[in-house]
């Protein structure tokens, strides 16, 4: 079996960095072996991919494309088209949306640079990351995490006034992450 590098990817997927988006490209008669003969595998595989948008939306939210009889995440694939290499590290994407594979919107990170940037917990009742309501006395609670450590922010008598003390210490302790929320996160997420 092949290896899958960012030459034999390139000459099977087109990708646009700015929607993010794969199409396959056409196939030549050499790119097939089997039983049936070569020309009649390609303009068979050719009518009816070629062209066409690469990659279904798996059950985690992530595009897959199947290459060689093995299913590769798309932001993975991206990152090789872009770099010529696989990522040695995590890619984010810095919106959250995990179908959302144009260039701008995906980084490689490791896992702490990963878990600064996720999704607010359904638990959360403030409706911000990072702000807690602080049952013995109603305040808003504000802690981050930095080096494996929770620290402790403040509390806050609303909890606006929480998030803004939240993205404060989020640009002095991750000053490297993606923006925080600037408001409540919308349902659609």
């Amino acid at each position: 079996m092949k290896t899958i590098d960012a030459e034999l990817v390139r000459k099977l997927l087109s990708y646009d960095p700015l929607t993010g988006m794969f199409t396959w490209l056409a196939r030549s008669p050499d790119m097939f072996e089997g039983n049936r003969s070569r020309d009649e595998s390609c303009l068979a595989w050719n009518a009816r991919n070629a062209g066409r948008q690469a990659g279904t939306r798996g059950g985690d939210g992530y595009v897959i494309i199947r290459i060689l009889r093995k299913n590769f995440k798309a932001h993975r694939l991206a990152f090789l088209i872009m770099t010529g290499k696989f990522p040695s590290a995590q890619i984010d994407h810095i919106n959250l949306h995990k179908s959302d594979n144009r260039w701008d919107n995906i980084r490689s990170c490791n896992n702490s640079e990963n878990m600064q940037n996720r999704p607010i917990y359904k638990s959360n009742t403030s409706g911000y990351t990072g702000v807690h309501k602080r049952m013995r006395d109603g305040k808003w609670k504000v802690k981050i995490a930095a080096n494996n450590k929770d620290i402790y922010i403040g509390a806050f008598e609303n909890k606006e006034c929480a998030y803004a003390a939240y993205v404060s210490a989020k640009a002095r302790y991750h000053p490297f992450s993606p923006s925080v929320q600037q408001s409540p996160p919308s349902a659609e997420r």
